[in-house]
């Protein structure tokens, strides 16, 4: 543990955070959605002939757009009056159970075709899209009401990437790899993988996260 203030400098390509605070923020395909969403709302308010912000999002407004709930790791950020970022948004920040894996996955795949509606984005937004990564995926509450990741097939897709990646945890862990849990969902005809996450307690509770790549990366570790 080390005292005082704390300085970071932004390597190529790295974030603007330390290691630990931008291993929450989103990234990939949740960055994708927050901009798409970002850019209808700029579009609906030109329309409407409201006087519009033209400042671009900044690292700061990706980390604070994630919901609380879904947020990677133990990690968590309040306002001034307690409230957890996102937290007060009733109605539209919460992740979805499994009956909803068809909506979710109609949704992102208009996302990667460029088709999608305001609506879509709306849904996106509020439902757990704060995971690292360029592939289309949200957390979702699986059977035992825990937080899982459910990973979607890409309409790029040449090949069953989320049965790959369900086979490749059943072989790290049938070699001894402390391995997370996962599983094939169908919806819709199409295989979700549905990942248990590891950073959940089964009681709820949260674990400390630090990602390695991330931090190998901006040269912390």
């Amino acid at each position: 543990m080390v005292s005082g203030p704390q300085f970071h400098r932004k390597q190529r390509g790295g974030s603007v955070f330390h290691g630990a605070i931008a291993d929450t923020q989103p990234d990939g395909w949740a960055r994708r959605v927050i901009l798409r969403d970002h850019a209808k709302r700029r579009q609906k308010a030109r329309r409407a002939g409201a006087d519009v912000e033209s400042r671009p999002l900044n690292a700061l407004d990706f980390l604070l757009a994630v919901d609380d709930a879904s947020r990677v790791g133990a990690l968590r950020f309040q306002d001034e009056d307690g409230v957890f970022q996102r937290a007060a948004e009733e109605g539209r920040r919460t992740a979805p159970p499994l009956i909803e894996l068809s909506h979710l996955l109609n949704a992102s795949h208009a996302v990667e075709t460029h088709t999608e509606t305001t609506e879509d984005l709306r849904y996106l937004r509020g439902r757990g899209t704060s995971l690292d990564g360029m592939r289309p995926k949200c957390t979702v509450l699986d059977d035992d009401g825990r937080l899982s990741i459910g990973k979607f097939p890409s309409v790029t897709d040449d090949r069953t990437v989320t049965r790959g990646e369900v086979l490749a945890l059943r072989l790290a862990a049938a070699a001894g790899i402390d391995a997370a849990e996962g599983r094939l969902v169908e919806s819709d005809g199409s295989p979700v993988a549905l990942i248990r996450r590891f950073d959940r307690l089964t009681s709820g509770g949260r674990l400390m996260y630090v990602s390695a790549r991330r931090n190998i990366a901006d040269g912390q570790i």
